[in-house]
């Protein structure tokens, strides 16, 4: 079941990371699932671990925040208490994926407020929700989806693969539930850059991060510092 359906309004406690630190390449280069594997970290001197989609969420100028891109979800209306009725069947609108201008893994909910005959999957992207005329509204909600290849798995769970669309045509993404646009530190450690300006990772050291779900600041969105360590350091 998608989260965007069962998590509303409260935020979800994640039990993983969604780190950005390696460039990944297009949706269309990515035919066959990928098994993501977790990534190990260091926390306050602890391993931790995360699953690292790479760096496919812009940043603001000064790193802060990361850019979003529109979700759309269809519901009927709001029930007494003030929360969507999403759509039966109905599976989200996305109008950029991996490798495009405005791609983000950080989405910003649209709702889209349809009849109640309405018939789901009658409308599949972007420009179908455009001309339908539904009226539309931001509730502020932000969610961490991003996309993968069909069939893909996490290695050690913690989030279902939901299909959405994208053009007419079937996509899917990891959901792991709301996030918030500010990013969050983490450290790479480097000993320098290469002739084409590519940092040169410290073989065997993880990365350092300073908070974790539940701390105050948290985010699954990274915004990745270099450190430069000497030539002998050990990792």
């Amino acid at each position: 079941m998608n989260k965007l359906n069962t998590l509303w309004p409260r935020l979800a406690s994640l039990l993983i990371l969604a780190g950005l630190l390696l460039a990944t390449p297009a949706l269309g280069a990515l035919a066959q699932g990928t098994n993501y594997e977790l990534t190990q970290g260091w926390y306050e001197g602890r391993q931790t671990f995360y699953y690292d989609f790479g760096a496919n969420t812009p940043a603001t100028a000064d790193g802060t925040q990361a850019t979003t891109a529109p979700i759309y979800v269809l519901i009927t209306g709001l029930d007494s208490a003030g929360n969507p009725q999403m759509v039966e069947g109905q599976h989200n609108i996305v109008g950029v994926v991996p490798g495009e201008a405005g791609y983000s893994d950080l989405w910003e909910v649209v709702l889209v407020t349809v009849p109640a005959d309405y018939q789901a999957d009658t409308l599949k992207s972007v420009d179908d929700v455009m001309s339908s005329g539904y009226e539309m509204a931001m509730p502020g909600l932000l969610v961490n989806c991003p996309i993968v290849p069909a069939g893909s798995t996490l290695a050690e769970g913690g989030a279902p693969l939901v299909q959405g669309w994208h053009d007419g045509e079937a996509i899917y993404y990891f959901d792991f539930g709301p996030n918030p646009r500010e990013t969050a530190p983490i450290s790479a450690f480097i000993t320098g850059l290469d002739d084409q300006g590519h940092p040169l990772f410290v073989e065997g050291k993880g990365t350092a991060v300073g908070r974790r779900h539940g701390d105050p600041g948290y985010s699954d969105c990274w915004y990745v510092n270099l450190v430069t360590v000497p030539a002998g350091y050990q990792a």
